[in-house]
């Protein structure tokens, strides 16, 4: 049975663990973290025995056909918003109802609180009963493969440092440095995570912040709600792979963020480049204090995510 996974976090959590972000000792999935961690959000296989390996053709054999899925991330994925779309199989052959199911439940998030990890949840997404009905003439083998697509959240927390005028020189009150080539990052776990964050000041109220988003995973990135009645590509959605939603939020002090992916906004939506994309915004500091202070920004990426799972099933001839 092949499994696969993703991940997520929430404000409050987040902030319980920025304490490792000021020294820069954070580590995405060890105990001092803010976060869980991982590059996993959903894990899929079949359910052991649904189908078996082998079944009879001509319609002698019932047998289900249900997929085993277990949430890995920090994000829990609401009622409705996985999608499953059986590939290598006729409807009509094997008597299902439908190819594509629909999650009618939601799949609990893995979350930690302090050092203390809960699992996310498991759950099964069933395509029902299903029988082979053709007569075949001898024992044939295919591949059954499951793409299943979900509504996903990733989000990332740094520590920027942050002073009304950005290329004054340091006093005995400042306490971080506006010239930072790596600040620290954390975050939560899923197959999107920032990364390369870096600062400078670049005029005299002017911070400029750069980071990557990519692709850690092994699915495809599309925008939030790409996938309505089945998990399966058209021209239209193919042209929107490895495209999401970003925003950028202050968790302190209010500033402007202009970030140019965004029309000079802190949100918008941005498309990877060989599973990355570099984005650049600058803040205004204007009404901020004089002497340098740590202030926080989260990163928050909205998603669909595709993967597929597959396994063999030989059809036999009941006739021998």
């Amino acid at each position: 049975m092949q499994k696969r996974l993703v991940i997520l976090v929430p404000f409050l959590l987040l902030l319980a663990g920025c304490a490792g972000l000021i020294g820069g000792a954070g580590t995405p999935g060890q105990n001092e973290g803010a976060f869980a961690g991982g590059t996993q959000a959903l894990q899929l296989g079949f359910l052991e025995g649904e189908p078996p390996e082998k079944v009879l053709d001509n319609g002698q054999e019932t047998f289900m056909i249900t997929l085993l899925l277990r949430n890995e991330g920090e994000y829990t994925i609401p009622k409705g918003k996985i999608l499953a779309t059986l590939s290598g199989a006729s409807r009509e052959a094997f008597n299902l109802k439908s190819l594509t199911v629909k999650s009618d439940f939601d799949l609990e998030k893995k979350a930690k609180s302090r050092d203390q990890v809960t699992q996310g949840g498991q759950e099964e997404l069933s395509f029902g009963v299903a029988k082979y009905k053709p007569d075949l003439p001898a024992d044939f083998g295919l591949d059954l493969r499951a793409d299943v697509c979900y509504d996903y959240q990733t989000e990332a927390v740094t520590s920027i440092c942050l002073k009304k005028n950005a290329f004054a020189r340091a006093d005995v009150n400042d306490n971080c440095a506006l010239d930072n080539p790596s600040p620290p990052v954390e975050n939560s776990g899923g197959p999107l995570q920032v990364s390369s964050v870096k600062q400078r000041p670049t005029g005299a109220n002017k911070i400029r912040l750069s980071f990557d988003v990519s692709n850690k995973g092994v699915g495809a990135v599309y925008p939030p709600g790409t996938f309505a009645s089945q998990c399966g590509g058209s021209q239209e959605t193919e042209q929107q792979q490895d495209s999401l939603q970003v925003s950028l939020t202050s968790t302190g002090n209010k500033y402007p963020i202009a970030c140019s992916k965004f029309a000079n906004g802190n949100h918008g939506t941005v498309r990877l480049v060989n599973g990355v994309k570099t984005i650049n915004c600058e803040i205004d500091t204007s009404g901020l204090q004089d002497s340098s202070f740590t202030d926080f920004l989260i990163i928050k990426m909205k998603y669909m995510y595709r993967d597929a799972v597959s396994v063999p099933l030989t059809i036999e001839n009941s006739d021998f």
